[in-house]
């Protein structure tokens, strides 16, 4: 999904495993998230790692939002459930309109 800006450029939304997130780009996760959340801890997931993420990237290699995803199977009574939840959602204040519009394009 791309969404070009007024400055022309474009923020595309990825989907990437957490095995897959190499070093420089979790020091980037982390740079972001620390921004959204002073007082963020020192790494780019709050207590456990998501199993993926979505990411909104600019065109210059930015990242303009991530949403990190787990999924879990839960028991409630006899019934077994597969749900996902979002456990971390920022997006970077100068992105925000953009990354809501590209977001809300997504099918």
């Amino acid at each position: 999904m791309d969404e070009a800006g007024t400055d022309g450029e474009a923020i595309e939304v990825i989907r990437v495993a957490e095995a897959e997130i190499g070093a420089d780009l979790s020091r980037r996760l982390q740079s972001l998230l620390q921004t959204c959340f002073p007082g963020y801890p020192s790494r780019c997931y709050f207590k456990l790692p998501p199993h993926f993420r979505y990411l909104a990237m600019t065109s210059s290699g930015g990242i303009a939002a991530q949403m990190g995803v787990e999924y879990r199977v839960i028991r409630v009574g006899d019934l077994v459930v597969r749900t996902f939840g979002v456990v971390d959602l920022c997006v970077s204040e100068s992105q925000r309109s953009r990354v809501w519009r590209a977001g809300c394009s997504l099918r």
